[in-house]
């Protein structure tokens, strides 16, 4: 009988290789005025212009940021050698992987978490965040050159889940190409950081998965580790389970209570125990936009689900009652 070999697709995701490749041929410094008189001179970043206070100083204890005011400075140089460093990357990452091909996604326009009612702004605190001048640019050249999927109303992060599990039905392997942490939580696929000094392919694993303490922080792989991001949130995206409520819990205090579960269902069983917890009954709060609510356990966590959770097809509604009946558990 003749031996099928499965074929290995590489799913990058393009928003990180265009944001990458246009802070590399951008100069960035700031310009730092002294407003009581006037007087201004250019750092390479806020950082150099505190140091230099507190040197002429001794410290910063008298040191008042109202009399400072700052001014961003970007630099771009010419487009493109960002296009060359992605083309090179995306030919590097082909190369490793032994891949028949690769698939690139990048952000689109209306990211329905944008307009979830949490308490704070899905990723509301990256407004003040510098994007690369080349941003925008870098993406058109990977739309136009290699065909990139824009994902209208949902993240690239979802598409490439969408995408990898069409591909594992079709009997071949994805490999995510990505340095979002939210993707150790997928089993079934794999996972390769190029931008790790020697990059690696890790499997995700079936079953309950991995959550251990690295010792800067606690991290790991499959259904343990989307519970654990289910329990503490996201910082860098700007949501948090127990904001509501303000109950103090930590990634420790996430695996002291997810180390010992042997299975999906008790995994799941603890963080649905925790958000009852937490918000034993009706709790009220004001989101983002200043709109009341009122809400119970099941609907915050319903809510934050939709923050940790990945899309699974293009249709998935990221509905938590019926992705938690998948493992046997009943939230009534």
């Amino acid at each position: 009988m003749e031996k099928i070999l499965k074929k290995i697709i590489g799913l990058i995701d393009g928003d990180v290789l265009a944001y990458r490749a246009a802070c590399i041929v951008e100069k960035r410094s700031v310009m730092v005025t002294h407003l009581p008189t006037g007087e201004s001179k250019e750092f390479k970043t806020r950082t150099e212009f505190k140091e230099s206070q507190k040197e002429k100083h001794g410290s910063l204890d008298n040191f008042n940021e109202n009399d400072w005011k700052y001014e961003d400075i970007q630099t771009p140089e010419n487009p493109g050698l960002a296009f060359q460093i992605m083309d090179q990357q995306i030919e590097r990452i082909k190369d490793k992987l032994f891949a028949s091909r690769v698939e690139i996604f990048i952000s689109g326009s209306n990211n329905f978490r944008d307009y979830l009612p949490l308490p704070e702004k899905y990723k509301g605190n990256r407004t003040e965040m510098l994007r690369p001048l080349h941003l925008e640019i870098c993406k058109q050249h990977l739309y136009k050159n290699y065909n990139a999927e824009i994902s209208h109303g949902f993240e690239s992060d979802d598409y490439l889940i969408i995408r990898g599990n069409e591909i594992i039905k079709d009997g071949d392997v994805p490999v995510l190409i990505t340095i979002d942490k939210d993707a150790n939580a997928y089993s079934g696929f794999c996972l390769y950081d190029f931008t790790q000094e020697i990059p690696a392919v890790v499997s995700v694993p079936d079953g309950v998965g991995t959550l251990y303490d690295n010792g800067k922080k606690v991290t790991g792989l499959g259904f343990k580790f989307f519970c654990h991001q289910m329990l503490i949130g996201d910082p860098v995206d700007n949501y948090k389970p127990t904001k509501i409520c303000g109950a103090k819990f930590g990634e420790k205090s996430s695996l002291k209570a997810l180390e010992k579960a042997m299975t999906e269902q008790e995994c799941l069983q603890i963080v649905i125990d925790h958000y009852k917890k937490w918000y034993p009954s009706v709790v009220e709060y004001t989101d983002w936009e200043g709109t009341l609510h009122k809400t119970d356990w099941k609907g915050v966590i319903d809510l934050y689900f939709k923050c940790v959770r990945m899309k699974s097809t293009k249709e998935d509604l990221l509905d938590f009652k019926e992705f938690a009946s998948r493992y046997g558990v009943n939230l009534e």
